[in-house]
């Protein structure tokens, strides 16, 4: 039974499902999966109203703890009065940027694949497996490179772009069940897999929440799971399917994606993973605030290199395809319509000068803040 105290004659029940100490602080996870961070003192009042033998708060002299538990701990749902139902996560809540959020695994459902394949994430499997795969790969990419060039990539055949479709929901799922695997080998839980809108793209997600309960490198290294998943599904798509171009053209683009998702702009898996090695919420936020005060550090300035390094090859790349691939495939395109290829690159370019559109206005949009000065 879980511990009670009561109020003004109500009976309030504990939620509190887990306290983990965390760098600085420490993390309570309640039974509705939410997590909430307090000090020492606080935890220490908890403890005590969680054995029964806290103080008793409707003395006079207890004044103070009295008005922190009404004022936050019932409020927050760690005390909830025993006559209403337990809290539960919405299903299909929106949290942050993510819009529209469908459940496609229930979390007993992953829990068994994530149990399966948690044991990849064993330090003397992971490092010799990873090793093997991208020595695999590198080879496959130098060799891929000899066959295909970047217009290649720009023109599909029927079969060709429904195996690109089944390769990106195939990998999609697969490294979601990566990020559950690592959450279940370090947590012993895990929720839901879904999707949702992030940003106008369709993503998939996975509920391993209760990463906020661990060490900050096991952190990284769940962030990082995915990405183990998607190297080994890359390396076995190419060792089944050999050195068919269609094969190649999936492969350069989903090797495109996984880099992409390693770049830390916002909120994937590179902003989580560098974010938790550093134990900061938005270290780049951080870098630029401390080099507007000048108190930038060593590390502060190697990442702001890092995120100019990108941005300018991304603005390069941009500007290639602005004044040279973009117009010759528009022309590629009057030639070739209205035949299937001609279809898909329309659709492919339409993708691109959006894209780079986007990223035009997100700049215009960003820089006034970056070049403020507080």
């Amino acid at each position: 039974m879980q511990a009670r105290i009561w109020l003004s004659g109500r009976c309030f029940e504990c939620r509190v499902e887990r306290i983990e100490p965390s760098a600085d602080a420490w993390i309570v996870k309640t039974r509705a999966r939410r997590y909430f961070r307090f000090d020492t003192p606080t935890i220490a009042l908890l403890r005590q109203l969680m054995s029964g033998e806290g103080p008793d708060l409707e003395q006079p002299e207890q004044a103070s703890a009295l008005s922190f538990v009404q004022g936050h701990l019932i409020p927050l749902g760690i005390f909830a009065p025993v006559d209403e139902a337990a809290e539960a996560p919405a299903a299909h809540a929106s949290t942050g940027a993510m819009r529209w959020q469908r459940q496609l695994l229930a979390a007993r459902q992953v829990r068994p694949l994530a149990a399966m394949l948690a044991p990849l994430y064993a330090p003397w499997v992971l490092l010799p497996l990873m090793l093997l795969c991208l020595a695999l790969l590198a080879r496959y990419a130098m060799h891929s490179t000899e066959l295909l060039g970047y217009r290649d990539l720009l023109t599909y055949a029927p079969q060709e772009l429904l195996l690109l479709v089944a390769v990106a929901v195939g990998r999609g799922l697969l490294h979601e069940l990566g990020h559950a695997a690592a959450c279940w080998r370090y947590t012993g839980s895990v929720g839901a897999i879904g999707f949702g809108i992030f940003m106008t793209t369709p993503v998939l997600y996975c509920d391993v929440s209760d990463i906020h309960l661990l060490p900050r490198r096991a952190k990284a290294m769940v962030g990082m799971a995915g990405t183990v998943m998607d190297i080994v599904f890359l390396t076995l798509m190419v060792g089944l399917a050999g050195s068919d171009i269609g094969v190649m053209k999936v492969f350069w683009l989903s090797l495109m994606a996984i880099a992409f998702n390693l770049v830390p702009f916002y909120r994937n898996d590179g902003f989580w993973v560098i974010n938790d090695l550093a134990g900061t919420d938005d270290l780049l936020k951080q870098s630029l605030a401390a080099c507007r005060a000048g108190k930038a550090r060593l590390r502060d300035w190697a990442l702001l290199a890092f995120m100019a390094g990108c941005a300018g090859a991304i603005v390069v790349l941009g500007w290639m395809f602005a004044t040279e691939a973009g117009p010759q495939q528009l022309v590629d395109i009057a030639r070739l319509m209205p035949s299937f290829p001609g279809v898909v690159l329309a659709l492919v370019t339409g993708l691109q000068y959006a894209a780079l559109v986007f990223g035009l206005l997100s700049a215009l949009k960003l820089l006034p803040r970056l070049m403020r000065r507080k």
